[in-house]
């Protein structure tokens, strides 16, 4: 992860990387990593959002559609439970 100058090579790493940028003053950090869930932060709590299992076809621009679906949420307002519904089921809070 170029944000923070080192590999992330784990779950744990990331997360600590997320604290990190969020100490820096980020309100709220995402991290997706393809096919591997999808880490994120909204300033308050840590979310782990799932994929759905599925075979891909071809994967050139999920991650932009992904992104574009989660900016439209988070620019209507919309709670972390609720953002992530379209684009990944299963947001569970992290603790």
């Amino acid at each position: 992860m170029a944000t923070v100058g080192r590999s992330l090579p784990d779950e744990p790493s990331v997360w600590s990387a997320i604290r990190e940028v969020g100490e820096r003053g980020a309100g709220q950090v995402v991290v997706t990593a393809g096919a591997k869930p999808t880490m994120a932060w909204d300033g308050k709590q840590g979310w782990r959002l799932a994929p759905p299992s599925i075979k891909a076809l071809n994967p050139i621009g999920s991650g932009d559609a992904f992104t574009a679906g989660l900016v439209l949420r988070l620019v209507r307002g919309m709670a972390w439970e609720r953002r992530a519904v379209g684009e990944q089921r299963q947001a569970r809070p992290m603790r």
